[in-house]
């Protein structure tokens, strides 16, 4: 399993337990559902586009920046 299919599935497994939609997090971040459905299942995703998606989850979730932290963790894991 890549480093974008582990953090596609945090970034679901997070957005559900926090009750969020694919479309809530994609109109704060300005892109389509659909864009959100990729990354969930695996598409390559930058680590500036990361921090922006996980920013937005906590604020939306009002959340810690512990999904921050993690989502360095598995993207930082694939270069190692």
């Amino acid at each position: 399993m890549t480093a974008n299919n582990i953090y596609g599935k945090f970034l679901k497994d997070y957005r559900k337990k926090n009750g969020l939609t694919q479309k809530q997090v994609a109109t704060e971040l300005g892109v389509t559902n659909v864009y959100i459905y990729r990354i969930e299942r695996g598409e390559a995703v930058s680590l500036e586009r990361v921090k922006a998606i996980t920013s937005i989850i906590n604020k939306l979730s009002k959340g810690s920046d512990a999904i921050d932290k993690q989502a360095e963790i598995i993207l930082n894991s694939e270069s190692n």
